[in-house]
């Protein structure tokens, strides 16, 4: 059968193979996306399917934080946007002189927008005049329009000048997707290098726009069949291309190097291009001179347009993607994806140094330390790598990896250590005290320490059956063992039950300490012993209670001593036998007060330190002043009563004022008053004693001096 001692066995001897073949078996998750072909196993493909697309999104959002911790860039003054922010204009909105001065004014106001094409005849060439290198417009020119002749000849004028959006819509029934391009009046070749395919696809999971493509085509974009299906540039590189900037060498899927939020760079309103004054005056134009060499694209940038999409930098127009992506690529700003020998590395190292730090560190939360250490270290490089020198690494597989790898060795290092403590704590707790095997597994340093010796104070307790010098020659030896193992079964449950530590069986006696392997200050420890005292008394009446039915069983009677003070604690012994105890006079108080009860006819004897801290806590009589054999110094000890929640007695006031007139010497006094509580409780050992001492001082007076001390002749 299968144990815990098996489980432990497993455990260790497992402990290499078992983290390496979890850090494989996480490096091949990826792997598992060809379950869908194999039949039985759709429902853990959807499984995998949910989880691909879960980590999917994690590692967008990845790219997104990226960005945003980066900032924007500065943006290349090779690339202008020319924004179209309205749809009509009237004639309040210019300065006559200007809308005489300019026909493409005069367009602009004939009517709303789509206007009359003529007016981007009249753009090409102006920007043409100016040294452009490139026109990019993020039209679709798809119906004809006026001004559509004007426009191709403008065109014709200045070729390989002018791109043309190209894109994709649904068809009329909503049920696929079509193909737009600019009508045949503008292209009659609709293989035209004038086309630039101005559509990003964006991300599945949460319509982000990320990345795009070098080329596309109508297969691609539509399924379609033809083998004729042209083949349409990315409208952005197309346009970097042309004034020379390089391309990258990933064909798809590549990351939109985005330099910043919406007006990253700023548009200039269209309309100011045809305000000569503006044109010649102003900066940005410079009559021209400040357009040489540029690339300038034109398009919608008002929401109205509805040409407006969701980035990482939140939602931007599309012609301003456009215009970023063109200024990163002129800036050499590309990002590029880690290469597939890049991530086979990457995640080969975060397989397994997470798995070398579980195996070469013991302590569970030093693994967790180095592992959190680890995955921010990671995080710092790839962002690191992002910004330094435009490499996208995925940031989600190596971090996931370090954290279920990490999770999975700090959880078996718990499993294991937690396994080998109850090993050990079962073998402990067969030998030792509980608080002790308790101190050894969790507090090993500082048991250590207070193994080589140490002062503390605390709190002993000893108890001990009486007669048991008598019980022992006359009863039967298994019976007695049987009998002494179920008593001390119950005494040991209620010292363990008030957090001591059993130090020790003497014989038929029992030593337990409050404070010496952890204390919860003073008084809490002499509180916990008295209740566990009186915990003892409420035992032993049970089990008396229950002897009685038993004809083999005795009645036992304990006396109990309790004292507190300071103490060494140590280990002390021979090396092959050492035992973890407590030495001092406070100990050996402890002792002589369990001694003494028989001669005060009680079953607990408290000390007056013991008293001092918790006679708020508990109904007290006091006993007597004692002088124990070898000290010189008197203390006082009293009996407990009960728990201060019980109201004391009515008699015991009474006897306490006939304890002062005994010290004071006013004995046949005294003596009244110990008659008056002997005669209301009937039977009480204590008043007859003291009633036995004031007829003796009464007959013959103590000598001048006398404190009322009663010395022990005995231990």
């Amino acid at each position: 059968m299968f144990s815990s001692k098996h489980l432990r066995i497993v455990l260790r001897k497992g402990r290499v193979p078992f983290l390496l073949l979890f850090a494989i078996a996480t490096y091949l998750v990826p792997w598992l996306s060809f379950l869908p072909g194999i039949q039985g196993m759709q429902r853990v493909a959807q499984s995998w399917n949910f989880l691909a697309q879960v980590l999917t999104d994690l590692e967008q959002r990845c790219i997104d934080y990226h960005f945003l911790l980066r900032g924007p860039v500065p943006q290349n003054p090779g690339v202008m946007l020319l924004g179209v922010e309205r749809t009509d204009f009237q004639a309040s909105d210019f300065r006559e002189e200007d809308v005489v001065a300019s026909e493409g004014l005069r367009l602009l106001l004939e009517k709303p927008y789509p206007w009359n094409r003529k007016l981007w005849a009249l753009l090409v060439d102006k920007l043409a005049a100016a040294g452009v290198k490139a026109v990019a417009f993020d039209f679709l020119f798809e119906p004809d329009n006026p001004g559509d002749p004007d426009f191709r000849a403008a065109l014709d004028r200045h070729p390989g000048l002018v791109i043309l959006g190209v894109s994709t819509a649904q068809t009329a029934d909503g049920n696929g997707l079509r193909f737009l391009k600019p009508n045949p009046t503008l292209v009659p070749d609709q293989e035209s290098p004038l086309h630039g395919f101005v559509a990003y696809h964006a991300e599945p999971g949460d319509n982000v726009i990320r990345r795009y493509d070098l080329h596309t085509s109508e297969i691609r974009e539509l399924l379609d069949s033809s083998d004729t299906a042209p083949q349409y540039r990315c409208f952005a590189s197309y346009a970097a291309s042309k004034a020379g900037a390089p391309l990258p060498n990933q064909p798809f899927r590549n990351l939109i190097p985005f330099s910043g939020p919406a007006k990253t760079i700023v548009p200039i309103p269209v309309e100011e291009l045809f305000i000569e004054r503006i044109f010649q005056s102003d900066p940005r134009f410079a009559g021209g001179a400040a357009l040489k060499d540029k690339i300038v694209f034109v398009g919608p940038v008002a929401e109205l347009f509805r040409d407006v999409h969701n980035t990482p930098w939140g939602v931007m127009p599309g012609v301003e993607i456009h215009a970023q992506l063109a200024s990163a690529l002129l800036s050499g700003q590309g990002i590029r994806d880690a290469t597939d020998l890049e991530n086979l590395c990457l995640g080969i190292a975060f397989a397994m140094l997470p798995a070398i730090i579980i195996l070469l560190i013991r302590s569970a939360a030093f693994q967790a330390i180095m592992l959190a250490g680890l995955a921010t270290l990671f995080l710092a490089g790839s962002h690191f790598a992002f910004v330094q020198h435009q490499v996208l690494v995925p940031t989600v597989p190596a971090f996931l990896s370090v954290v279920s790898i990490g999770t999975f060795g700090i959880v078996y290092t718990f499993l294991l250590e937690l396994v080998e403590r109850r090993r050990i704590r079962s073998v402990l707790d067969r030998h030792v005290s509980k608080n002790i095997a308790k101190k050894v597994i969790e507090q090993a340093d500082s048991f250590e320490n207070a193994l080589r010796g140490e002062r503390r104070m605390v709190t002993a307790l000893f108890s001990d059956v009486r007669g048991f010098t008598s019980i022992f020659e006359s009863a039967d030896a298994e019976t007695l063992v049987t009998q002494l193992n179920e008593y001390f079964h119950d005494m040991v449950d209620a010292v363990e039950k008030h957090d001591g530590t059993l130090q020790k069986f003497i014989g038929d006696a029992i030593m337990a300490v409050w404070g010496d392997t952890h204390t919860a200050g003073p008084a809490a420890d002499s509180a916990r012993a008295i209740r566990c005292a009186l915990l003892m008394r409420d035992a032993l009446a049970n089990l008396n209670a229950r002897w009685r039915t038993q004809p083999d069983r005795l009645q036992l009677q304990i006396g109990i001593g309790i004292n507190h003070g300071e103490v060494i604690v140590g280990e002390i012994g021979h090396p092959r036998r050492m035992e973890f105890t407590a030495l001092g006079d406070a100990v050996n108080l402890a002792s002589r007060l369990e001694g003494a009860t028989k001669l005060y006819g009680c079953d607990i004897l408290v000390g007056e330190k013991a008293f001092e801290l918790t006679r708020a806590e508990f109904v007290f009589r006091r006993v007597d002043r004692l002088r124990v054999k070898g000290k010189s110094k008197p203390v006082e000890v009293f009996a407990p009563l009960s728990s201060a929640a019980i109201a004391p007695p009515a008699w015991l006031a009474r006897y306490h004022e006939a304890l002062e007139l005994y010290y004071a010497t006013r004995f046949t006094e005294a003596a009244e008053g110990f008659r008056a509580v002997l005669f209301e409780t009937g039977d009480d050992y204590l008043c007859s004693l003291y009633l036995d001492r004031c007829a003796e001082f009464i007959s013959t007076p103590p000598p001048q001096g006398w404190d009322g001390v009663h010395t022990l002749t005995s231990k």
